[in-house]
């Protein structure tokens, strides 16, 4: 119900965005100034955030006096997008996650920005897997702004308490999913209240992680053949994955005993020191969160690699973009290009980073440059500079080789309607069978939604 809800939105909005697109008038500032307008400002109670954009609104329009920037404070979700949409209320910059490229682009809902994209000079540095979920047959419908990589988590003290350290004592993360299951029971302690893993049970995070164990069994998601996209989620990697994730607690019980715990629960559960190892994005607002929020002793931390499965290592990256309003002027369109420039440039990620440490937050968590070559070199230097927290080198240094993009059609349906479902059935009945819940859900995923896709969109490269 919930993606036929988002189907029927969508169109709406698509009507009502192009009748509205031939009348509308682009509103200047007094003096002439072109107005933009984007989304995901500081609410009110995030004083340190409204500092952030102050300094970022002074900077640019300092630079560029004949832009004004309109700052609103609402966030993303299909949802409120469909309904903003539909009311003519969206920002001319929208910020947007990697999942949406199909919904976006396929019901126009985001402008083509090939043509600025390849005017510019850094375009060419840019990584290909930052671009791929909003590129389409040679066409760009977003800009990308950050990426970031799941990592694994873990507790460095319950490490060495468990005696999972090398030669010089140091804590190790586990390489293998053999040695992933061996760490997680000697670091499970029920008279404590300790767990190995805190696993997922929240819909949809829990198919989102899922992704990662599918990847590293061998398995894919979604496969463009014979002119048309196929759910193979009911292939036998997969079903071995989902297996695995079976056996975390009815075989091996190393996993917490809430197991359809909240994105919230599980970050409890290891900041207390209640779980000895986690996933979850490596990047500033997860570092953030357990230094701030439940003031997480840092040095404790330790981020690394996912453990390799049976077909090797596979590391989910996600990113966060701009898309562009249809029906935006050029003016305009230049002047959301600027912003979107200045976002990503050195200058500006030197002074947030001066900004954040003075805040004491966090600055020189783990990322993934959008950028390859000199220009990745420079914004790691500038981070360099400011970091106030460990440096995760070996991750940071190898992740780089593993990254696999999400699939790319309703992929939010595939965690909430398919993945999640699967994990959770298969956590909290010992006698669920992976294969019987995988073949089913793809059945079901094809017919609703895979269907749907037209045949003569081409396969979207989705990574090593």
């Amino acid at each position: 119900m919930q993606a036929q809800r988002y189907a029927v939105m969508l169109l709406v909005v698509l009507g009502a965005m192009l009748g509205l697109t031939q009348c509308a008038k682009q509103a200047k500032a007094p003096g002439g100034k072109v107005i933009i307008s984007v989304n995901a400002g500081p609410k009110d109670w995030d004083k340190d955030g409204q500092a952030v954009w102050a300094l970022q609104l002074r900077m640019f329009e300092e630079r560029h006096p004949d832009i004004q920037v309109k700052v609103e404070t609402w966030d993303f979700s299909p949802e409120v997008f469909a309904s903003r949409a539909a009311g003519n209320t969206l920002t001319d910059l929208v910020t947007m996650w990697a999942t949406e490229g199909e919904a976006m682009i396929t019901r126009h809902l985001t402008q083509d920005i090939t043509s600025l994209m390849r005017e510019w000079e850094g375009y060419k540095e840019l990584r290909p897997e930052v671009v791929r979920p909003f590129e389409r047959d040679g066409r760009i419908y977003a800009f990308p702004v950050t990426a970031y990589s799941m990592a694994l988590f873990y507790n460095t003290a319950l490490f060495r308490e468990a005696g999972l350290v090398d030669s010089e004592g140091r804590a190790t993360p586990p390489q293998t999913w053999e040695e992933f299951v061996d760490y997680a029971q000697r670091l499970t302690n029920r008279k404590k209240g300790v767990c190995g893993f805190a696993i997922m049970g929240e819909n949809p995070r829990t198919g989102w992680h899922f992704l990662n164990w599918g990847w590293q069994a061998g398995g894919e998601f979604e496969r463009y053949e014979n002119g048309k996209w196929r759910a193979v989620f009911d292939s036998p990697p997969i079903v071995q994955a989902l297996g695995f994730i079976k056996d975390l607690h009815w075989k091996y019980d190393v996993v917490q005993a809430d197991l359809l715990a909240t994105y919230e629960d599980i970050w409890q559960l290891f900041a207390s020191e209640r779980a000895a190892m986690m996933i979850e994005p490596a990047n500033e607002t997860g570092m953030t969160y357990l230094r701030t929020k439940y003031q997480f002793d840092l040095s404790r931390l330790g981020i690394a690699l996912l453990p390799a499965g049976p077909a090797g290592r596979a590391i989910q990256m996600g990113a966060d973009y701009y898309i562009f309003k249809p029906g935006l002027s050029p003016e305009k369109q230049q002047a959301a290009m600027k912003w979107c420039l200045f976002c990503i440039s050195p200058e500006w990620w030197e002074a947030r980073s001066r900004l954040r440490r003075e805040q004491n937050r966090v600055v020189g968590a783990p990322f993934i440059p959008i950028f390859s070559g000199p220009r990745a070199s420079e914004m790691r230097a500038i981070f360099e500079r400011y970091r106030n927290v460990p440096r995760f080198t070996e991750y940071e240094d190898e992740v780089i080789k593993y990254l696999r993009t999400e699939p790319p059609y309703y992929c939010q349906q595939l965690y909430s309607e398919v993945l999640s479902p699967a994990v959770q059935e298969v956590l909290t009945n010992e006698r669920a069978d992976a294969y019987t819940i995988l073949h089913n859900f793809a059945r079901m995923f094809q017919a609703r939604f895979l269907d749907t896709v037209a045949a003569e969109l081409p396969a979207v490269e989705q990574g090593p």
